[in-house]
C-alpha cells in the first residue's frame, strides 16, 4: 500500500476522474458513512500503490488519523456495519498509505498502532474471535465507536489501546469462529470481501512497520515496542509474509546499534530463531541456502556475549562446506565469505574441525583479495564489495592468528585430532596463498600512496 511517485501513473481516464470524484466527497463528507463508502471505492478501484503522494496526502487532510483509530475500535468492538476484518484491512490500508510520508510516518498517532500491527503480523491478534457471537448491525456506522469529525469524544487513541487487547501470548487468537455470521441487510452485503489474513492486511502491517523503521529513531522505537519477539514469533511459526518481509525487516533491526541491545533483552527468542534458520540453512537446496547466507549474520550474537551457540556454529560450518566446494558466481561466493567471517569472529576455527575445510576457505578468500583489487584506486568500489574484502581481511587474519596457536601448540608439544592438523604439503600452499594475498594488498595500498603523492583524488577499498 505504499505511494508511487507519479501522480496517477497507471491509472486510466475512468479510475482518474472517479478518483477525483471521491476525493471531492471524502473532503465533504459529514459523517464516517460517507467517508467510508469514498474509501471504499477508492481502495478498491484505484489501488494504492498507483496513488501519488499528495492524492495520498488530500486523503489525509481530509479524514486524518482520526478514522483509522475509529475504524479499529470500531473492528475491535464489532459495532461497526461491516465485518470487522473490512473495517481492519481499510484502517491498515490507511496508515499504510499514510506510513509512505516521511513526515506523517513519526506521527504519535500513527506509532501508537505498532504494537497491534505487530500482533497482527505474528497471529497474536486476530479478530476474527474478538466477539464470534455478536450479531451485525446493519444499519451502524464506524462513528459508533468514536466521534464524528467534529471531534465531540476527544482522545480516540487511548481507547483504541482499551479496545484492542495487545498483550502477546493471548491464547485462542489463531482460531477460528466456529460459527458462520448472521445474515445482515443491504448495507452489510454490499461491504468487500474480507481480507485474506495471508495476503493485503499483512503486507499493509509490514508497509507501515517498514516505513517506521526507516525513520530516524524508527528501529530503537520498534526495539522498544518489542517489535523483535513479535517477528520472531512470525517466523518461527510461519506466519504469512514472515519469510519475505518479517526476516528482512528483523535483519534491519539486527543490523544497527539495537543489536546488542536486542540480544540482552531477547536472547531466549533470538536463539530460537537462530536454531530455526541453522535448521532450515543445513536443510536447504543450494539457491535457497544462499539467500539465507544475506540474512543470517544478522542473526548471530554478538561478539563476547555469553550466549551458547557452539552446537549452531558446528551445524553452520556443515552446511558451508559444499557451498565453499561449489562453483559460484563472485555475488554468491561473496555472501558465503561474509557469513565464515562472522562464523571465525564468534567462534573461531574449532567448529570447523576439519582442517581442509578452513584451508579451503583461505584459499577462496586469497584469491578473492586478489581479484578484488585488480581494479586501481579510484575506481567505483559497491558497498557489498567492500563488505566482501573486509569479510576476506578478516578470515586472513584469523588464519595469521590460527598459525600461530598452532605453532605454539607444537611448541608446547600439544597434538590435535588428525582431522584438525595440516599436512606439510597444505601449509605450504597456505602459506604460499597468504603471500600472493598480502602482496596484492601491499602493492594497492603502494598504488594509493603515489596517487596522493600526485596529488589524484580517488576512492580506496578499505576495511568497512
Amino acid at each position: 500500500a505504499g505511494a508511487g511517485e507519479g501522480e496517477g501513473a497507471g491509472l486510466s481516464e475512468a479510475q482518474r476522474v472517479l478518483l477525483e470524484r471521491c476525493l471531492q466527497m471524502l473532503s465533504n463528507a459529514p459523517d464516517d458513512n460517507q467517508s467510508l463508502a469514498c474509501l471504499l471505492l477508492i481502495t478498491r478501484f484505484c489501488p494504492a500503490a498507483q496513488l501519488g503522494r499528495s492524492t495520498l496526502r488530500r486523503v489525509f487532510e481530509a479524514v486524518g488519523f482520526s478514522l483509522p483509530t475509529r475504524l479499529l475500535v470500531s473492528a475491535a468492538k464489532g459495532d461497526g456495519g461491516c465485518p470487522p476484518e473490512v473495517l481492519l484491512g481499510l484502517a491498515v490500508s490507511l496508515l499504510a498509505g499514510f506510513s509512505s510520508d516521511p513526515e506523517l510516518v513519526t506521527h504519535p498517532q500513527l506509532l501508537k498502532t505498532v504494537p497491534l500491527l505487530l500482533d497482527l503480523v505474528s497471529q497474536q491478534q486476530d479478530l476474527h474471535c474478538q466477539n464470534p457471537d455478536r450479531q451485525p448491525q446493519a444499519k451502524q456506522g464506524p462513528e459508533s465507536a468514536g466521534q464524528d469529525h467534529d471531534g465531540s469524544e476527544p482522545q480516540p487513541e487511548e481507547r483504541l489501546e482499551q479496545a484492542l487487547p495487545l498483550s502477546p501470548g493471548v491464547p485462542g487468537h489463531n482460531q477460528e469462529r466456529g460459527e458462520e455470521p448472521a445474515e445482515t441487510d443491504t448495507a452489510d452485503q454490499n461491504c468487500p470481501t474480507p481480507n485474506d489474513p495471508g495476503g493485503p492486511l499483512v503486507q499493509d502491517c509490514y508497509e507501515v512497520l517498514w516505513g517506521v523503521c526507516g525513520s530516524a529513531h524508527g528501529p530503537a522505537l520498534l526495539l522498544s515496542r518489542e517489535a523483535v519477539p513479535a517477528l520472531c514469533r512470525a517466523y518461527c511459526q510461519s506466519q504469512a509474509l514472515s519469510r519475505e518481509r518479517g526476516l528482512p525487516l528483523l535483519a534491519q533491526l539486527m543490523s544497527g546499534p539495537t543489536r546488542k541491545r536486542a540480544w540482552e533483552r531477547h536472547a531466549a527468542q533470538l536463539t530460537a530463531l537462530l536454531d530455526r534458520l541453522t535448521t532450515e540453512f543445513c536443510q536447504a537446496p543450494e539457491q535457497d541456502r544462499l539467500q539465507l547466507c544475506t540474512h543470517l549474520p544478522a542473526f548471530l550474537p554478538p561478539v563476547g556475549g555469553s550466549m551458547e551457540v557452539g552446537a549452531n556454529m558446528v551445524a553452520l560450518w556443515g552446511g558451508l562446506r559444499p557451498l565453499l566446494q561449489a562453483r559460484l558466481s563472485p555475488a554468491q561466493l561473496g555472501l558465503v565469505l561474509v557469513l565464515a567471517a562472522c562464523l571465525l569472529d564468534l567462534a573461531g576455527w574449532a567448529p570447523l574441525g576439519s582442517a581442509r575445510l578452513g584451508c579451503l576457505l583461505v584459499n577462496r578468500a586469497c584469491v578473492e583479495v586478489r581479484m578484488g583489487l585488480e581494479e586501481p584506486p579510484g575506481a567505483v568500489v559497491t558497498e557489498m564489495q567492500q563488505h566482501i574484502l573486509t569479510a576476506c581481511y578478516r578470515i586472513l587474519e584469523a588464519a595469521l592468528e590460527q598459525a600461530c596457536s598452532l605453532g605454539l601448540a607444537k611448541d608446547s608439544s600439544q597434538s590435535g585430532s588428525p582431522d584438525t592438523q595440516i599436512s606439510l604439503q597444505q601449509g605450504k600452499q597456505l602459506v604460499g596463498v597468504l603471500q600472493e594475498a598480502f602482496s596484492a594488498t601491499i602493492y594497492y595500498l603502494q598504488q594509493v600512496r603515489e596517487r596522493k603523492g600526485k596529488g589524484e583524488r580517488g576512492r580506496c577499498v578499505s576495511c568497512k
